[in-house]
């Protein structure tokens, strides 16, 4: 299954609990809804083949979702949930809230644009606004990116006989070796992997460019510690955005 570069949504507790179909599930059963629609959600087109064995695994009903060669009944009260594409399944509610998360975060890169763009016809540098934070509800745990094994890149700007290639920590922060490992020295590595996630979700919201991201860590790091915490500081203020899932 291919991967998409989305990290959470917001479940409608009193939609959720109050469906029809739900209230006819068993905990188990409501369990495996719950995992079905968290996979379409990682998916790039919020769907998933309408393979019985793939949703058997993903769902973690393995056996219970047949009855001989025909399916559960656990397994009928779950497809009834979702509507078909061809070979695909997928949740009318989960395809609008994808459209209206995608249209948030791109409503965002262009305020962030227009921001930079205004401050530097001023004269003015870019400064970090913390205050949105982050749009993460859990940090990503994907094959393709581990925090503790970068993926080695070529720095285009960079010479390779005179400055260490980057690696990217996270989709868009990249650091040499010796920058992580100072980061590491600095905040440990539960708190160099915060920073970086912190730094990843505000570039990708504005559409931030840095020539340094090791030294922006820094910058933000040296502002925290002069007491602006309120304004710039790493995880202070939530700010995600809600998207109500039935």
């Amino acid at each position: 299954m291919s991967k998409a570069k989305r990290e959470g949504f917001f479940l409608n507790v009193n939609d959720f609990l109050t469906s029809k179909d739900v209230l006819a599930m068993t905990a188990e059963e409501v369990g495996g809804y719950i995992l079905l629609l968290m996979f379409m959600w990682k998916e790039s087109d919020c769907m998933l083949e309408a393979d019985y064995e793939l949703l058997a695994r993903l769902s973690r009903l393995d056996k219970g979702w047949f009855n001989g060669d025909e399916l559960s009944k656990s397994a009928s009260k779950i497809v009834k949930c979702f509507s078909r594409k061809k070979n695909k399944f997928f949740s009318k509610r989960l395809q609008k809230e994808h459209k209206n998360y995608m249209n948030f975060l791109k409503s965002q890169s262009e305020k962030g644009k227009k921001s930079g763009k205004a401050r530097r016809n001023k004269g003015l540098p870019d400064e970090p606004d913390m205050n949105r934070g982050s749009t993460t509800v859990e940090p990503e745990h994907e094959p393709n990116v581990n925090r503790n094994e970068p993926t080695v890149t070529s720095n285009s700007n960079s010479n390779s006989n005179s400055k260490e290639d980057k690696n990217n920590y996270a989709d868009f922060v990249k650091l040499t070796s010796d920058e992580y490992q100072k980061l590491k020295e600095k905040f440990g590595e539960d708190g160099t992997k915060e920073r970086i996630s912190r730094l990843n979700n505000y570039k990708a919201s504005k559409g931030k460019k840095y020539k340094s991201d090791y030294h922006t860590i820094l910058v933000w790091e040296t502002k925290n510690n002069k007491g602006e915490q309120s304004n710039e500081g790493f995880g202070r203020n939530s700010g995600e955005y809600p998207v109500d899932l039935q």
